[in-house]
């Protein structure tokens, strides 16, 4: 009996999607109504972060925006401002890119798996993108406001189907959302740690400063139908 493909699951911005014009819009969006001096402070902090200066003292550029924004706006404004964000990303107005050899890598993948995009971002921001990225062919499905970590409670029953849990790999750049949550299902993860090292009280399965450093790597296990070794 063949057995079913692999699953492969992959976040969106900052795994496949590449660049911080988004988080800067975001960034931007939230503190326009701030006094000049404090929206200052804010940007410089976020566009240090993303240089990284700072290491990893947050998940990512998002969360970098609604900590150091905390006390400074309400959620509703935050909530507008990701909102304006990606209307921003899916109008064109803002650039991003693929990781290189990310098309040839999605290609070989799809003869052994599954492609499946999972993602937090709404819809919106995310399929006209995807088009323009020349990834759509590429990706057999888009699972948007995915509201990870906890909404994979509810997706991964759906999403391995008839496959086992060891029979799917997670890739993604937030460990709290990509990485910690699928370990203890004994999925494989494989974790983009751009600002590392990153403390964590878990280990990946596999880590690499970014995408294309894991390429050859999930080609071979996808490939040998084994469960994954770190």
């Amino acid at each position: 009996m063949t057995r079913p493909p692999r699953l492969l699951l992959l976040d969106f911005d900052g795994t496949v999607c590449l660049g911080d014009d988004p988080v800067l819009a975001y960034a931007e969006a939230t503190v326009s109504s701030l006094p000049a001096g404090t929206a200052a402070t804010v940007l410089s902090t976020v566009r240090s972060y993303l240089g990284g200066e700072l290491g990893p003292r947050w998940a990512d550029g998002y969360q970098a925006v609604k900590d150091l924004t905390l006390h400074l706006v309400d959620e509703d404004t935050r909530s507008s401002a990701y909102a304006l964000s990606r209307a921003r990303l899916e109008a064109d107005e803002l650039s991003v890119h693929t990781p290189e050899g990310l098309h040839a890598f999605l290609a070989e993948a799809g003869e052994d798996a599954e492609r499946v995009l999972v993602t937090n971002a709404p819809a919106e921001g995310v399929t006209g993108v995807l088009e323009r990225l020349g990834l759509s062919r590429l990706i057999d499905a888009v699972v948007p406001s995915a509201r990870k970590p906890t909404g994979w409670d509810h997706l991964l029953d759906d999403l391995l189907g008839d496959r086992a849990a060891d029979a799917a790999v997670s890739v993604g750049d937030v460990y709290v959302n990509d990485i910690a949550p699928l370990i203890p299902h004994g999925i494989a993860t494989a974790f983009i740690d751009r600002h590392g090292p990153t403390a964590v009280p878990a280990t990946p399965t596999w880590t690499a400063p970014s995408f294309p450093e894991l390429y050859p790597t999930l080609q071979q296990w996808l490939r040998s139908g084994l469960p994954a070794t770190r």
